[in-house]
C-alpha cells in the first residue's frame, strides 16, 4: 500500500527535514509496538468469555480496513469520522443531568457504541 497520495505529490513542495525513509525509520519501533498491543487486545478480547459488542468489533474492522486500503493521506480524518460520536445540540443539559455517556449521545443504555 501507499503512504504518499497523489493528492500529495501534486502540493507544492517544501522543503522537509526528513525523507519518507527517515520518517518511517523513526517511527517503525512506535508503529510496532502498537500493532503488537492492537493484536494482544484482540486476542484478549477473543479469549474472554460471552460476546463483545459487535458493533464496535465491526468498527475495529473498518479502522484496520480505512488504514490498509487507503491511498490518501487523511486516514486519522476517515477513522475520526467513523468512530466519532455524533453531535447532539443539547450535550450540556444531558450531561449535568448526570447521564451516563450512551445516554449524553442519545443512546438507550445498551447500545452505546
Amino acid at each position: 500500500f501507499r503512504f504518499r497520495s497523489a493528492c500529495h505529490d501534486s502540493m507544492p513542495s517544501s522543503p522537509s527535514p526528513m525523507s519518507a525513509e527517515e520518517v518511517l525509520a523513526r517511527e517503525w519501533p512506535a508503529i510496532r509496538a502498537r500493532i503488537i498491543d492492537l493484536a494482544a487486545a484482540l486476542d484478549r478480547i477473543d479469549r474472554a468469555p460471552g460476546e463483545a459488542d459487535q458493533n464496535r468489533h465491526q468498527q475495529i474492522a473498518q479502522s484496520l480496513e480505512l488504514i490498509l486500503r487507503s491511498e490518501e493521506a487523511n486516514r486519522v480524518e476517515q477513522i475520526q469520522l467513523l468512530l466519532g460520536r455524533d453531535y447532539v445540540k443539547q450535550w450540556r443539559e444531558r450531561f449535568a443531568e448526570g447521564n451516563t455517556a450512551a445516554e449524553i449521545a442519545g443512546q438507550p443504555v445498551g447500545e452505546a457504541s
